[in-house]
């Protein structure tokens, strides 16, 4: 186990301007002492902790290593529905994982049943655990669940929706993912129905990287959706199990803004593989 003084050295080197000076009693209760080699993982516990919650990595690196130690049907449920393949609307941390991911997912891919011709793919991985959904979470970089690689294996445009908790980034809607072109329409859209777009301020967590299960469609870029949690418990009478089935005129408004944009999508701006910047 790594040393606390060592510990805390390295917080503040990595991260020398947050306010972990009053939750470092979270980290020494935690398991999260032994830094991670990935970076990633690292910022998800100074994530955690700078929210006020309880820091922690993540459990699985993969999702070889979660089958094997949770239960499909008990602990995780996947969610697939196959449909037009332009797009393929993406919540990898769903269920009580990041609360409200999925059923936003969900509303933008299918419509009503009665357009279900306008459908586009759709996947959720959920957590379902009655406490305790965070273990399940898996880094987009090495989310590798099969089915949800043979649905975005078979999309143009993959656009992920997660779920943003620190309180230090501020609230909004942050976008990301390599298809910028993309992004700019639907920052623009939300922007238009009132809703706070920003890009997220660290670069890390922007989905850039080509590994991101975002920018794993065809075209090879696509976009990422980060919502705050203020956002999400605006869009649904409560963040819980059942407060989720009864969404608000906010979450209503968000799904048409970026089904607009979808819709209307040129055929060869799907296609084309998109910078970034």
């Amino acid at each position: 186990m790594t040393p606390k003084s060592t510990t805390d050295r390295r917080f503040q080197l990595l991260n020398p301007t947050s306010k972990l000076s009053k939750n470092l009693e979270f980290l020494r209760q935690s398991e999260a002492l032994t830094i991670p080699k990935d970076r990633d993982l690292w910022y998800r516990v100074l994530t955690f902790a700078e929210s006020g919650e309880k820091p922690v990595a993540d459990k699985y690196r993969n999702f070889d290593q979660l089958s094997r130690n949770e239960s499909s049907g008990i602990d995780f449920r996947i969610l697939v529905r196959r449909a037009r393949t332009a797009f393929a609307i993406v919540a990898p941390h769903g269920g009580g994982i990041e609360p409200g991911t999925s059923e936003i997912a969900d509303g933008i891919a299918a419509l009503e049943e009665t357009a279900a011709a306008k459908a586009w793919s759709y996947y959720a991985f959920e957590g379902v655990k009655s406490e305790g959904n965070a273990q399940l979470h898996i880094t987009s970089t090495r989310f590798d669940e099969p089915m949800c690689l043979t649905v975005v294996g078979n999309s143009t445009v993959v656009i992920t929706i997660h779920g943003e908790h620190s309180e230090e980034d501020g609230e909004g809607v942050f976008v990301g993912g390599r298809n910028t072109e993309l992004g700019d329409r639907l920052s623009t859209a939300l922007k238009s129905k009132g809703f706070v777009v920003k890009k997220h301020p660290d670069r890390r967590l922007q989905g850039l990287e080509p590994k991101n299960i975002c920018n794993r469609g065809t075209a090879g870029a696509g976009v990422q959706l980060e919502m705050s949690q203020t956002i999400r418990r605006e869009m649904f009478r409560s963040l819980s199990h059942g407060g989720r089935k009864h969404p608000t005129a906010k979450f209503r408004t968000f799904v048409a803004a970026i089904r607009t944009v979808l819709d209307d999508e040129p055929e060869s701006n799907r296609l084309s593989v998109l910078t970034y910047r």
